[in-house]
């Protein structure tokens, strides 16, 4: 994961956040925050999250916004991910990385909806509801739910943005 921090770092270098620290903090503690959810979510007796979920989980939290914040960056979205994740991380199985893919598109805010957070959050629902499955049954809905909930924990923390 060491490498994936540091080409994330890399990804983000000339981004800061709202309160001017370097945007990789942001990711960082994303990641942290959904490392505890899942060690939370694995005390309940009926849910069991993996090593290798708990893995793409954190590769999806450190990838959220390169879509959104980098996308000018990157030619071809789907093949740099790709070549990314398989580059600098465990996970070496192609049907995994789609996973993770998949996650950070159900992350990514539409280019036409920047400013309407509401409607994003739409959008994981009516994927949810479109889809003829369990939620929880489906790796990649189940690892954007996770980190979105990382995510908000992190945006709304008041001692950071005060």
């Amino acid at each position: 994961m060491q490498k994936l921090r540091l080409e994330v770092a890399k990804l983000h270098k000339e981004q800061t956040d709202l309160t001017k620290e370097p945007y990789i903090y942001h990711l960082l503690r994303v990641e942290h925050f959904s490392s505890i959810i899942i060690n939370n979510i694995n005390k309940h007796p009926d849910f069991n999250i993996n090593d290798n979920l708990k893995e793409m989980v954190r590769i999806t939290s450190l990838l959220h916004d390169s879509i959104e914040d980098c996308a000018h960056l990157m030619d071809d979205i789907d093949e740099y991910l790709k070549r990314i994740i398989y580059k600098n991380t465990n996970i070496k199985d192609d049907h995994d990385i789609n996973i993770i893919i998949q996650s950070i598109k159900l992350l990514t805010k539409d280019e036409n909806d920047k400013e309407n957070y509401i409607a994003h959050l739409l959008k994981l629902n009516e994927y949810k509801n479109n889809s003829n499955i369990n939620p929880f049954d489906d790796l990649s809905l189940k690892s954007a739910i996770i980190v979105k909930y990382a995510d908000t924990l992190d945006n709304m923390n008041y001692v950071r943005l005060s």
